[in-house]
């Protein structure tokens, strides 16, 4: 099933997109060019199923992700969440939002670049 992305969750995929860190060589300019290119006809797909987090998949017009190994993991977050993008075969495939120990946070927050 997939349905619109909320703005939410559109602007933290595109603040990882920009602004996101990773633990490898971090993408090139036109690999972050490409993956803000895909999020203007991407969809939220399925979404986790443990009902405390707001991680989802991002689909394309077909309604599939990719899936295999991540090849890119961009990260931020907040005080209270841990926000991932997972991309596989160079598309974003993946919104992952993993509240801190103790917190249920079904839907992701408004993305706040002072501190994200």
């Amino acid at each position: 099933m997939k349905r619109p992305l909320s703005p939410n969750e559109e602007a933290w995929a595109r603040h990882l997109i920009g602004h996101g860190t990773t633990d490898t060589a971090p993408p090139s300019v036109a690999q972050r060019l490409r993956w803000l290119n895909f999020l203007d006809s991407a969809f939220a797909g399925d979404r986790c199923g443990c009902g405390t987090c707001p991680s989802i998949e991002l689909v394309g017009d077909d309604g599939t992700a990719p899936r295999g190994a991540s090849c890119h993991v961009l990260q931020g977050g907040t005080a209270d969440l841990l926000a991932l993008l997972h991309v596989v075969d160079d598309r974003p495939a993946y919104l992952e939002g993993a509240p801190r120990p103790g917190l249920v946070m079904t839907d992701f927050p408004p993305v706040d670049t002072s501190g994200a």
